[in-house]
């Protein structure tokens, strides 16, 4: 007879509260889910940081019963040093893990420690010491699918929530004996015997799928998992144990290919960068998806690069000159000593290599002021190249720069701050009232030589004569109370219509728009809601009359905007 017990039930919480304009799925927890379910368990996957009230929408979850809780991490802060020259304080580094803990403490009250594992890349920046700060006891770091199924199928034979004892990825707070920052190493040849990614198109949260198109946003397909540089700022390459693994090229077609039959063509490219550890896989892959029509984005590093390679990128529908090469530093001495993953030579012969194809700009990102050799005068040279490649290109450098690096527990910068604190504390800073944190799970930047709001200007100003688009990484993104909160109600519309309760979805349009008048997104979700939905056509004239006077006039999106008032003077 065919067993009719209950399915153990598995929870699932994407713990990001970050609020942006293009929202990111939960594509590590998705898979997670996948092999979870294959396992034999129900899975239920939730957003508890779209909701008004995230505990409340993870209580209402937890009164649906639930034999394990599982908490993806995705980021510890946002990354973001500082937004410009004048501010409250030193950084303006968001912390996320306050909003995070008191939802994993509730998950610790109602199942038990035991019952509550946290994983994601956010918590692979330092598992031991995240795991402290957020009270819970158990994590699994870097890509763990394989360990997920052992603990479902756990779950479903009734053994309870087991993890091996001998894979470094697991970490249990019980058995760790490292102190401070530190958590339990990861042995050198351990991602080799790491499985690579599941095979199968993986199956994704509805809600969230269609909060990233409705955005404008990217849809995350894996290539490969893992990073083998060795830059000092950085997490991945450690929880990864320094080892790239390549996805088959056949299984990253069948998940694209299953995207493309749900009409979604605007991809991203899942992985550390796409030519490491070098330039093979890169090529089968955009070999494989030649002529299809796609719209990707992918991160890349300087080197290896050739004509080959960009001649598969143009073909896969990469524009070679929208893309935003991982520099990490442009001082050849900073960058041999672990300031980013590849050398100056290298950035200088990928220029030489654009300027032979014609192209007419070069885009890249660099972390200046982050390492403890940095000084005036690798921080000269670096603005010395950075002027001469803009002046090589007809439209000049395209350049995001970032002053001072946020100091992640799993890292070298991390190590090397620890072992002589009287040298580094003169480069620390932290936020506004708080103090520098050892563990460095609360916000700490290294910035030197010089304080990240005077590095920022002193390096706007050495820049101010170029003709790229250069500037602050990240500037663009939501800053005021305000402007945050607009971009979270209409988050939770676009969810709220996706849901079909479309009157509520109007009412948090219409809220976004009054907090954050001219809000361009909510203006368009809201006449396109109206016209669509509601079928109020007068309403729907109102919003995208309000949109096209927030336009700039030189805007192409004005032509559809009154393309679409045109349509709706026939109607209604």
């Amino acid at each position: 007879m065919p067993d009719t017990s209950p399915k153990p039930r598995a929870l699932l919480v994407y713990a990001n509260p970050a609020i942006t304009a293009s929202p990111v799925p939960p594509y590590g927890m998705e898979r997670v889910a996948q092999v979870m379910r294959l396992a034999g368990c129900e899975v239920v996957l939730l957003a508890p940081f779209i909701e008004e009230d995230p505990l409340a929408a993870l209580n209402e979850a937890l009164a649906q019963g639930a034999d394990l809780v599982g908490f993806s991490v995705r980021n510890i802060d946002d990354a973001l040093v500082v937004r410009g020259e004048v501010g409250a304080g030193d950084i303006d580094t968001n912390d996320y893990l306050p909003e995070v803990r008191p939802l994993v403490m509730r998950a610790v009250e109602a199942l038990g420690a035991a019952r509550v594992i946290l994983g994601g890349a956010g918590l692979s920046a330092g598992a031991a010491p995240i795991l402290r700060d957020l009270g819970a006891t158990r994590a699994v770091r870097g890509p763990a699918e394989d360990l997920m199924y052992g603990m479902a199928r756990g779950l479903v034979l009734g053994m309870g929530p087991v993890l091996p004892t001998d894979d470094p990825r697991v970490v249990e707070l019980d058995r760790v004996t490292e102190t401070n920052h530190q958590s339990p190493p990861m042995p050198r040849g351990a991602g080799a015997k790491m499985p690579g990614a599941w095979p199968t198109p993986t199956p994704r949260m509805a809600e969230y799928l269609r909060l990233t198109l409705a955005r404008g946003g990217r849809v995350p397909v894996s290539i490969s998992t893992g990073c083998d540089r060795r830059c000092a700022f950085c997490v991945e390459a450690r929880f990864a144990a320094f080892t790239v693994k390549p996805r088959p090229v056949e299984h990253i077609v069948a998940e694209v290919m299953a995207l493309e039959r749900a009409g979604v063509k605007r991809l991203w490219l899942g992985c550390s960068e796409l030519n490491a550890p070098d330039a093979r896989h890169a090529k089968a892959v955009l070999r494989a998806l030649q002529g299809r029509g796609l719209d990707l984005a992918v991160f890349l590093q300087p080197a290896p690069m050739d004509d080959e390679l960009l001649d598969l990128i143009e073909g896969a529908g990469l524009d070679p000159t929208a893309l935003s090469y991982e520099f990490g530093h442009l001082d050849d001495t900073l960058l041999r000593a672990g300031a980013g993953p590849a050398t100056r030579r290298s950035i200088e012969r990928l220029a030489e290599l654009y300027l032979k194809r014609g192209y007419r700009t070069l885009g890249g990102s660099v972390l200046l002021g982050a390492h403890p050799q940095e000084d005036d005068t690798s921080l000269g040279r670096a603005l010395d190249l950075a002027r001469q490649l803009d002046a090589a290109f007809p439209d000049g450098l395209g350049l995001s720069y970032a002053c001072g690096g946020r100091v992640y527990p799993e890292t070298r910068l991390a190590d090397w701050i620890a072992e002589d604190w009287d040298a580094a504390r003169p480069h620390l800073y932290a936020l506004p009232g708080q103090p520098i944190d050892e563990t460095f799970v609360r916000p700490v930047v290294y910035s030197r030589p010089a304080a990240p709001r005077a590095l920022l200007r002193q390096v706007r100003a050495a820049l101010a004569g170029c003709r790229g688009h250069i500037g602050p990484m990240n500037a663009e993104a939501p800053a005021s109370d305000a402007q945050l909160h607009a971009e979270r109600l209409v988050n939770r519309g676009i969810w709220r219509h996706a849901q079909g309760h479309s009157k509520e979805a109007e009412g948090m349009f219409v809220e976004a728009e009054s907090r954050w008048p001219g809000h361009l997104e909510a203006l368009a979700q809201l006449g396109l809601l109206r016209a669509n939905t509601l079928f109020d056509f007068t309403g729907a004239r109102a919003a995208f009359q309000k949109l096209l006077a927030a336009l700039p006039e030189a805007d192409p999106r004005r032509g559809e905007i009154q393309a679409a008032l045109t349509a709706l003077r026939g109607s209604g």
